[in-house]
């Protein structure tokens, strides 16, 4: 963790593979072994404490159950407190402060049933006399949960009660009689924020009151407030059934967001809710909206949310993978570190990164704990990812680039035409640091890519490129050699990763006569050379974004400055779109289906066999 400046070393079990003239073979990253934890791990980062003995020792738990805040719920009737008649108060506590942090006061009155009338009437009167969350625990949907809460305890006192003693009382869905609850309240609300809290108490259901007058209010405050009647009515099974207050007993709003920091929904049509997260059992878990309503798996890989009982598709665990685990003793779950979020179905939770909706799958999905601490973000990483840049920062030295070099730009391996190259990615996955098989090809993933340049009235050469631009990892299948080589090493230079400037010696070449810069030797940048080499006629726009697109948009300018090339700002704009195109048809491609090898032959005889002829990339080429 280089944030925090520790280090944790782990020994290998085969220690053997190490040993010089063994060979190191590289198999798909398998994670074996998962950790489930709690809310303390998930969110609680242990903190030092200046103060405390050395003598005195505390668990990595305890200690960060300590720095954790979570809240609980209370209801309370009557008491001593009580201004109203059937007055009722219901609190949220946090772990980190004494009292309350927020509350709702309200009262209600049982009326007489008239039992010679036909017509069902209100079975009771309530009102809702403060609602008032402070200041530092605003935003996390508190004000919402406590509404929700007091509107099903009216529900349960004045509605569900009575249709158990005396079933004939149920409402007539055509005549709208039956027993309701008529509930008010008064919004009152500084002018300056005209309808914040009325539009608040709207999305809770709630009605400005017909004819209602407005009165303004000068508390002496030097501030004008005014006074919105408004009131909601309760009619049978119109709240549905929420968590018993024991549940609420441990509990933390959250946010999930995909990797773009867009929040997520249920459904495309739909707003975004507000969450919370409930630790129902230790480390099994419920997502509840602030009405009550529980987030579980449907079918056909959609969540859906579900006003019954508590079942495995809505339970919970937060894994992390024994790759980020830090020791047996300290588990826990840094602001850097990946974990799953799988349900006790079996099936695990992720964001579908074009729609933001939820998604359940059998595939793994990793997320992080984002920059507030009461949020999820559904992440583009892998422990297999890591491991691959873990590996490419070691490798990667000035004398790998110049050996690599020395190697593959003699262009010795084969020949080849780009059509036979995009026939072999076929058989190759597209998901290069999935942990699991992957069912999308990278031959699809490169027409996807080229159709989204088409479809976006992007040039003919921007096309081309987008066809061809991953091609590098099918040298593992022309030569076994070039495979056998990156199992050894245990590093796959070919893949389209990301890339960066690396120096040489002053006035230090190799024999191809390469400046005194280069980039790191990774799959694009061969695909450059191998394109230059074989005298494919491009214009020098496409090469610099066949070259570019893999370094980070921060430092394209001074790699084009280092690499002599001469790149205006229109082109290095031109890069940032194809980075764009390529993210766009990834999103696309893995949240449809697949673009089947029958789809692409017909796109290759129809559109794109002719600009390769255009551009001279027809021919057999040496790699």
């Amino acid at each position: 963790n280089l944030d925090s400046g520790v280090f944790h070393f782990v020994a290998l079990k085969s220690c053997s593979a190490m040993t010089p003239g063994i060979s190191r073979k590289r198999p798909r990253t398998q994670i074996s072994e998962y950790h489930s934890f709690g809310l303390a791990e998930l969110f609680g980062y242990r903190q030092q404490n200046a103060n405390l003995p050395t003598t005195c020792k505390v668990s990595p738990r305890d200690s960060m159950k300590e720095s954790l805040c979570t809240f609980r719920i209370e209801q309370r009737s009557g008491g001593n407190l009580a201004q109203h008649y059937g007055e009722e108060r219901i609190l949220v506590f946090s772990s980190n402060q004494r009292g309350a942090v927020a509350k709702i006061v309200f009262s209600s009155e049982r009326i007489d049933q008239n039992s010679s009338s036909s017509i069902r009437q209100k079975s009771a009167c309530a009102k809702i006399h403060s609602l008032s969350v402070k200041e530092p625990y605003r935003g996390y949907g508190l004000g919402s949960l406590l509404f929700s809460e007091a509107m099903e305890s009216l529900s349960d006192r004045y509605l569900k009660e009575c249709d158990s003693n005396d079933p004939l009382k149920t409402r007539d869905s055509t005549t709208g009689d039956g027993l309701w609850v008529e509930c008010s309240l008064d919004a009152e609300e500084d002018v300056r924020r005209h309808d914040k809290l009325v539009n608040f108490y709207r999305s809770c259901g709630c009605d400005v009151k017909p004819n209602a007058k407005i009165s303004y209010i000068n508390n002496n405050d030097g501030e004008t407030y005014r006074k919105v009647p408004m009131q909601i009515t309760l009619v049978e099974q119109s709240f549905q059934t929420s968590p018993s207050r024991c549940a609420w007993s441990n509990f933390l709003p959250i946010d999930f967001f995909s990797a773009h920091h867009e929040r997520a929904q249920l459904t495309s049509e739909q707003m975004p809710l507000d969450w919370f997260v409930l630790e129902i059992d230790e480390n099994v878990f419920e997502f509840r909206s602030t009405n009550g309503r529980l987030l579980a798996f449907g079918k056909d890989g959609c969540c859906t949310v579900t006003n019954g009982r508590s079942t495995p598709s809505s339970q919970f665990l937060f894994q992390q993978t024994t790759e980020t685990q830090a020791s047996k003793e300290n588990l826990h779950c840094g602001p850097k570190d990946l974990c799953n979020i799988k349900s006790r179905s079996g099936q695990y939770l992720g964001i579908d990164p074009v729609r933001l909706c939820f998604i359940c799958s059998e595939k793994r999905s990793y997320w992080q704990t984002g920059d507030s601490k009461r949020s999820l973000v559904c992440v583009q990483d892998s422990p297999a990812r890591r491991q691959h840049y873990l590996h490419l920062s070691t490798f990667q030295t000035r004398e790998y680039v110049l050996r690599k070099r020395e190697r593959y730009l003699r262009f010795d391996i084969g020949q080849l035409t780009l059509k036979d190259a995009l026939d072999l990615a076929v058989d190759i996955e597209a998901n290069e640091f999935g942990e699991e098989r992957c069912d999308r090809s990278l031959c699809s993933l490169l027409y996807a890519t080229a159709e989204e340049s088409r479809r976006a009235e992007f040039p003919d050469w921007f096309q081309l490129v987008g066809l061809i631009h991953g091609l590098a990892t099918v040298l593992r299948s022309i030569n076994p050699d070039v495979a056998r080589e990156t199992i050894e090493e245990g590093y796959d230079w070919t893949l389209c990763s990301q890339s960066g400037l690396i120096g040489f010696k002053e006035g230090e070449r190799d024999e191809f006569g390469n400046c005194d810069t280069a980039l790191l030797w990774t799959g694009p940048e061969y695909m450059y050379n191998m394109l230059k080499h074989n005298g494919v006629d491009l214009p020098e726009e496409a090469f610099v974004m066949l070259r570019l697109f893999a370094v980070n948009d921060s430092e394209r300018e001074q790699c084009s400055k280092a690499l002599a090339e001469t790149v205006d700002h229109d082109a290095l704009c031109i890069v940032q779109d194809f980075c764009d195109v390529q993210e766009t048809a990834r999103q696309t491609l893995f949240s449809t289906k697949e673009l089947h090898e029958i789809d692409c032959t017909s796109l290759w005889n129809s559109h794109f066999s002719r600009i390769f002829e255009k551009y001279g990339a027809d021919k057999q080429l040496q790699w």
